[in-house]
């Protein structure tokens, strides 16, 4: 059992390796037994190996972490952006998420004008709009599935793009 495991967490990591995390995946998340989780950028790691029954990570700053393999729960793949979500003590919003056609924006202060950009994870500012604050809507139609990054007015909310 503690082979086979060894073998299929050897296999997952070699693979994201390989082909860059899936399909644009940046992020190892460890989900242990108790609920708990822990998640480390592909780009922070430099190995994974195994040591009797724990798994060392390490990374690219030369620190070293470790977890027991029975401890493990699941082993995924997913987006970590080092970006904190901040709201206002009003709770900006953004709906829906996952949007499709057009996004909107919950909550900001009213009749004022925002300056309004959305930016891809890469950084590059796909797009740039003056919002009112009691307009309907923002057309988002045109940008390609993914995650993306809103800032008005001092918010940073992340939003996705089905």
């Amino acid at each position: 059992m503690k082979n086979s495991l060894r073998l299929t967490i050897f296999l997952l990591l070699s693979f994201a390796s390989m082909f860059n995390a899936v399909s644009g995946q940046n992020s190892l998340i460890i989900r242990f037994n108790d609920g708990s989780t822990q998640s480390f950028l592909l780009t922070d790691l430099r190995k994974v190996s195994f040591s009797g029954s724990n798994i060392m990570f390490l990374k690219t700053n030369t620190s070293l972490d470790s977890c027991i393999i029975s401890n493990v729960g699941a082993l995924s793949f997913g987006i970590k952006t080092r970006i904190n979500e901040t709201t206002g003590s009003n709770n900006v919003l953004i709906f829906p998420n996952p949007a499709e056609k057009f996004i909107y924006l919950k909550n900001m202060p009213e009749g004022k004008l925002l300056d309004v950009s959305i930016y891809s994870l890469d950084g590059i500012k796909v797009i740039g709009t003056i919002f009112r604050s009691n307009s309907s809507s923002i057309d988002v139609s045109s940008l390609c599935k993914g995650l993306y990054l809103l800032k008005a007015n001092g918010y940073t909310l992340k939003f996705i793009k089905q």
